[in-house]
């Protein structure tokens, strides 16, 4: 590496299995993205160093400032729903006055809305975002409700959403325990306990808890709060149906044990086999700050931890992911100051953005901060340049990509490694050229001077990656800018690399259609879908359907409507539930009846 700061999330030489490797063997990454928050996949490194990058604090996109709100609201969840919208829950109230959960939704993940939903009564009044409210004042399920989207593809329709929240057992000589009780919603809005029992009754239970389906395990996992010697720390427990879990298990981590008040773990979603968390460490016996000694009851803030296996966490970065500031009210108040929000979500293309509570004890905020895109932490080499080498891996896929960011002057280079350290031929260092730049996924590329072909392209197909409706005279200048940029992008790419390239556009001519709003058809099956599940949206997408041949070719009104969510079409969480397609098929099954009639 020429001398440079580089942000690299996959290895700059690349070690290939072959014969002779380790006893375990080599990491099998298959085609997912590799993240370098840990030593985990690294076997050497010259001259650099995994340096973490510490959210860019942005706006207050929260003020707990409603009348059953105030100063003890906290314990944040955040969600970006499939549809791209966002939802945050929260608890509303505190100990001394009344707990509730509430919901706040927002379109970009920056501006939220308290929306009306019209369930709880307060001061008179339903029209509030509270939906929960436990059967006790305080330290009930409202305490820490902390819902999830449940991603299992065998979820039944009515608990598409489950939440954990605080519970009480009640032990043989009459004394009850904090415990862990289990909800179940079809929407996220209205809830039902499903069982009376608590499902996990070993631990302390009393901030947030998380649970999810995990992708790795295929079970249901939940983290939640556990003591080690006296020191807070995190438990983990599976389940199989969200109802009996295994006995809990102790996450481990090396180096010093320190108060982990919250964990806010989660799969990474740009790569689910990555475990990811937040916890807030909680500093007891600090009980002072300042010059003039200000009282407080402890000292808070954000760690970052990882995992590969979902128990053991890394603890290379033993700093302060999120740090209380400037601000004097956010040191102190230890018990919610500082705390992260459970749930990381992309809000741009190359943005993700996490939350954490500020203003504990006063009126509180909810802080959002930015991070670069798969951008925890990286290799980072100074001025002088360096290397490093990844352990032996097997991978699928046919791409190498970088996230890479240098400075004007700095660059990247990767060579590919045979198990026994030898460099592969047509992979050496000098067959990739030197890569600069500031890029979230950079193709690695071998230089065809050398003679060597890494893989050979024939053509690339591109797709659009969203669909909007428009006029045919807006569309057509539309299409003409895009294949005039590409075709200018693509000559500059050839040209830099030494070669010809032909662009055709053939895929962006298929002929559209569109069957009038107030089409009795149209109208018809609105109807049937409306009496079917209450309701009946008539919308429009710009993409290559067949359906045009029956309009144009066959003349007839053409409708296109099935089971499903369309955000997820061709995405690699694509899945239908089956509860979709039995209500796609009373909707078809209403709109025969309806257009076509019934022989008598």
């Amino acid at each position: 590496m020429t001398p440079a700061s580089a942000f690299v999330c996959l290895a700059l030489v690349f070690c290939v299995a072959a014969a002779a490797v380790a006893a375990d063997g080599p990491a099998d990454i298959g085609s997912r993205l590799q993240l370098m928050v840990s030593p985990a996949l690294i076997e050497s490194m010259k001259g650099v160093s995994l340096k973490l990058h510490p959210p860019v604090p942005r706006e207050v996109v929260f003020t707990l400032d409603a009348p059953y709100e105030g100063g003890e609201s906290g314990y944040v969840m955040m969600l970006k729903m499939p549809d791209g919208t966002f939802r945050m829950y929260y608890r509303a109230g505190g100990e001394t006055t009344q707990e509730f959960t509430a919901l706040a939704t927002s379109k970009d993940g920056i501006h939220f809305e308290r929306p009306a939903l019209g369930l709880l009564e307060f001061g008179g009044s339903k029209q509030n975002n509270l939906f929960y409210k436990a059967d006790r004042k305080s330290y009930g399920e409202s305490h820490n409700f902390t819902p999830f989207l449940d991603q299992n593809p065998a979820a039944k329709a009515d608990e598409r959403w489950k939440a954990v929240a605080l519970g009480w057992s009640y032990l043989p000589n009459g004394d009850k325990a904090r415990a862990l009780n289990a909800l179940v919603s079809p929407d996220g809005i209205n809830w039902k306990l499903v069982q009376q029992k608590p499902v996990i009754t070993e631990g302390s239970f009393d901030s947030q808890n998380v649970a999810f389906w995990d992708p790795n395990r295929k079970k249901y996992a939940c983290y939640f709060r556990a003591s080690r010697n006296g020191v807070r720390a995190v438990n983990v427990a599976w389940s199989d149906d969200f109802r009996k879990w295994t006995p809990p298990v102790m996450c481990e981590y090396p180096g010093e044990h320190e108060h982990f008040y919250t964990n806010a773990i989660e799969p990474y979603f740009r790569e689910p086999s990555l475990y990811v968390g937040f916890p807030m460490r909680f500093v007891p016996e600090r009980t002072s700050i300042g010059v003039d000694g200000r009282k407080t009851d402890g000292l808070s803030d954000g760690v970052f931890i990882s995992s590969r296996d979902g128990v053991n966490f890394d603890r290379t970065f033993m700093e302060a992911f999120i740090r209380p500031g400037l601000d004097p009210l956010n040191w102190g108040s230890a018990h919610g100051n500082n705390t992260p929000a459970w749930g990381v979500v992309q809000t741009g293309l190359a943005e993700m953005s996490i939350y954490w509570a500020e203003h504990y004890l006063t009126t509180p905020v909810v802080r959002r901060g930015t991070l670069r895109l798969d951008g925890f932490a990286s290799v980072n080499a100074p001025y002088g340049g360096g290397e490093f080498v990844t352990k032996p891996l097997t991978f699928g896929g046919k791409d190498l990509v970088l996230n890479v960011s240098t400075s004007a002057i700095g660059s990247v280079q990767v060579e590919v490694l045979s198990a026994d350290g030898q460099p592969v031929r047509g992979f050496e260092l000098a067959a990739c050229p030197p890569i600069w730049g500031d890029e979230i996924e950079r193709i690695v590329e071998v230089d065809p001077l050398t003679g060597e072909i890494l893989v050979e392209r024939t053509e690339v197909v591109i797709f659009p990656a969203k669909h909007f409706v428009t006029t045919q005279e807006r569309l057509a200048l539309a299409i003409a800018d895009i294949e005039a940029e590409m075709t200018a992008v693509v000559a500059e790419a050839a040209r830099r690399r030494g070669i010809t390239a032909n662009v055709v556009f053939e895929k962006l001519q298929n002929e559209a259609y569109a069957t009038p709003e107030d089409h009795p058809a149209v109208a018809a099956f609105r109807d049937a879908s409306v009496a079917v599940r209450g309701a009946g949206e008539v919308t429009g997408f710009l993409a290559s359907c067949d359906a045009r041949l029956f309009y144009h070719r066959g003349r007839m009104p053409t409708i296109v409507f099935g089971p499903g969510d369309l955000l997820m079409a061709h995405s690699d969480i694509e899945s239908i539930q089956m509860s979709d397609i039995v209500t796609a098929a009373k909707i078809v099954a209403r709109f025969i009846l309806s257009w076509c009639g019934v022989a008598r």
